[in-house]
């Protein structure tokens, strides 16, 4: 049965996967509605295959498509989308620059603040001051991020042993 259902849904999600060149960013302005909003953030099949997430990635994360109305842009280059008839904790959404090895520590302060509701407006709306006591933000990123053993990622990553044998001690 899971066969069946995960080809069904395959070729139900095969035409919104579309290249995120559908959506030129330099034609973006604050306020408009872009109806491929998170067509580039979508993995490819491959990575899907790999990873083994395809029912994560195309039934959880199917309604993300469409509808979202651009807010902003961060200095790191991140765009910032709400769509406010969205479910309220899933309305406001970032799309990285970089898709393949993005971070969440790669939101600004204000952004972060916007996205997880700390503050009704966005940064391009609203006059953010940094407070007295804050320092800046100093940017985060790992040569070689960490991954658990056994991780698809991880070298060698069925080569370690669960268990060894007892040696009594001589």
């Amino acid at each position: 049965m899971l066969a069946r259902v995960s080809r069904g849904l395959r070729a139900a999600a095969a035409p919104q996967l579309r290249a995120f060149s559908s959506v030129p960013s330099k034609d973006i302005k604050e306020g408009d509605i872009v109806e491929d909003a998170m067509s580039h953030a979508k993995p490819n099949r491959l990575d899907v295959i790999l990873r083994g997430d395809a029912l994560e990635a195309y039934v959880l994360h199917s309604r993300t498509v469409g509808g979202y109305t651009y807010v902003g842009e961060d200095e790191l280059g991140n765009k910032y989308y709400e769509k406010p008839e969205e479910q309220w904790s899933r309305h406001r959404i970032v799309l990285y620059k970089d898709s393949n090895g993005y971070d969440a520590t790669h939101v600004p302060v204000p952004w972060h603040a916007w996205l997880h509701h700390m503050r009704d407006l966005p940064p391009t709306k609203d006059d953010y001051t940094q407070p007295a006591y804050g320092i800046a933000k100093l940017p985060y990123d790992p040569a070689e991020p960490y991954v658990q053993k056994g991780n698809w990622h991880h070298e060698g990553n069925r080569t370690w042993r669960k268990r060894s044998s007892w040696k009594p001690p001589k």
